[in-house]
């Protein structure tokens, strides 16, 4: 290493550096030429003097873990005709504050921005489609997410633990969010998904704590294990038609909800799906239910629910004793013994006035 390195002047028609060339250097600036086609891997990681560079228009791809561990790294110009950020890139820059990412980039790797505790602003431009896992985790000081048109999929953990997030902005034409992708955001207060989303993964706004409402849209069929848990300040939700699943412990917790629409192409209830739901007293079952998993409400407000016909498997365990179940098929339906460990008082054959 050669930490007595503060300067480096490099020449335009130069258009390979190589890996780790200026490693662990005490580089305080560095500007690439538009030549630059190449730039290796860990070519200035760990230079904790750097707190300015811009890169040339050559440059299509940022390499693993380039500007990793640069410390003091408090300004970053990139030029249009990057199309890849890669994996660990900007890892743990903790002095940068903002960045802008060209038109031209269609790709954010994992861990891209990992713990930038300082960063507070990034520009997304039209053209980017993926947002890798972890990209911008632990960047705690991330305030606002808006999201161009072009993205497609947001990776697992992507902003998780983003505690200054309170807005996001997703786009119409977002198809996938990985698990965690929000986990422990507890600043956002929105969540408000578009109708292209198909699949939302586990944990997605879990202990999202300030979050107040959200919106799923109808093309997300399932809604995933844990997928809210935890929001404790959700008061309004809105599924809409389309959705098949409610998972285990997708709202449990949210201890401020006190009404939910459930959908009517609804076919399954996971376990503990509201439990601790302690403001929510009424919850009406849709015809064509089919599954109703042990706990459901669990320590919720509800005392008295009505079991659709449409119901052919319904577990026993954790319903309370202050609730009253009101079934409307014949108790052969699960079997004679299914209740015995039920608490709750049971109402079989129940016909509604």
């Amino acid at each position: 290493s050669c930490a007595s390195l503060t300067s480096a002047q490099i020449s335009e028609g130069v258009e390979t550096i190589g890996v780790y060339a200026f490693y662990e250097t005490g580089l305080e600036s560095i500007k690439l030429p538009d030549s630059l086609k190449e730039l290796g891997y860990y070519s200035f990681k760990n230079c904790t003097s750097l707190t300015s560079a811009v890169l040339g228009k050559g440059l299509v791809e940022l390499d693993n873990q380039m500007f990793a561990g640069c410390t003091s790294l408090s300004s970053v110009v990139l030029s249009e005709g990057l199309i890849t950020i890669g994996t660990n890139v900007f890892d743990g820059c903790v002095a940068l504050e903002s960045i802008t990412i060209p038109a031209s980039v269609e790709t954010i790797k994992d861990k891209a921005f990992l713990n930038c505790t300082s960063l507070k602003s990034v520009t997304f431009n039209e053209g980017l489609l993926s947002i890798g896992n972890y990209a911008f985790d632990g960047c705690t000081s991330l305030s606002e997410v808006v999201l161009p048109e072009s993205v497609t999929t947001i990776g697992t953990y992507a902003f998780r633990n983003c505690t200054s997030l309170q807005a996001v902005t997703f786009n119409e034409g977002l198809l996938s969010i990985g698990n965690y992708a929000f986990d422990g955001c507890t600043s956002l207060l929105e969540a408000e998904l578009p109708e292209s989303l198909t699949t939302l993964g586990t944990y997605v706004f879990r202990n999202c704590t300030s979050l107040v409402s959200a919106k799923v849209g109808g093309n997300v069929t399932k809604l995933p294990d844990y997928s809210f848990n935890g929001c404790t300040s959700l008061e309004n939700v809105t599924l809409s038609n389309g959705l098949l699943t409610i998972s285990q412990y997708a709202f449990a917790g949210c201890e401020k909800l006190s009404n939910v629409d459930l959908p009517d192409t609804l076919t399954y209830l996971g376990a503990y799906a509201f439990s601790d739901c302690t403001a929510l007293t009424s919850v009406v079952l849709p015809e064509g239910l089919e599954t109703l998993m042990n706990g459901v409400f669990l320590n919720s407000g509800v005392t008295e629910i009505v079991i659709p016909e449409s119901v052919v498997t319904m577990q026993a365990k954790d319903w309370m004793s202050t609730q009253t179940i009101y079934i409307k098929a014949s108790r052969y339906v699960f079997g004679t013994t299914w209740h015995s460990g039920c608490a709750a008082k049971i109402v079989w054959e129940y016909v509604e006035e």
